[in-house]
């Protein structure tokens, strides 16, 4: 399972990814004022905080300067904020304000495989995508000829 940022599939780079983690729904920003001399707390609720979606992923390959070269494509595809669509919840998007990688503190000269973690920082909520690749018009049971419209 891959992901799409900004139209590009992680299936571009040969990049092997799982997704780690995608919060359901974001943490609430609260305020907690304490009054001297009363018991308990106030405590104040209002906007969200923004989600943190995680993919682990792995470059594989003989070579470590084309690993180095492929891990340079996905640093820069990856600098960019915009739009990610995961693979596994392709009528889903979440707007990506930053990003973050470790690629280049794991470099693995000996091994034949890179393993990093790529964090994306993303609005607090997800945007529905309206799409259906099996719906037509034939398939509408009501004509334009019936419609009060």
């Amino acid at each position: 399972m891959g992901c799409t940022l900004n139209g590009i599939h992680t299936n571009k780079f040969h990049l092997c990814t799982s997704l780690k983690q995608v919060p359901l729904i974001p943490e609430k920003k609260q305020t907690v004022v304490e009054v001297q001399g009363r018991d308990g707390q106030y405590v104040f609720e209002g906007s969200y905080n923004n989600i943190q979606i995680e993919y682990s992923c792995v470059i594989g390959g003989y070579e470590m300067s084309e690993r180095r070269k492929i891990a340079r494509e996905i640093a820069t595809w990856i600098s960019e904020p915009g739009v990610l669509i995961p693979d596994s919840e392709p009528d889903i998007e979440y707007h990506v304000i930053s990003s973050v990688n470790n690629i280049s503190t794991t470099i693995n000269a000996r091994e034949y495989h890179d393993d990093f973690s790529i964090i994306f920082t993303c609005e607090p909520y997800q945007y529905q995508r309206y799409y259906n690749n099996e719906l037509t018009w034939e398939d509408i049971d009501s004509s334009w000829d019936s419609s009060n419209i």
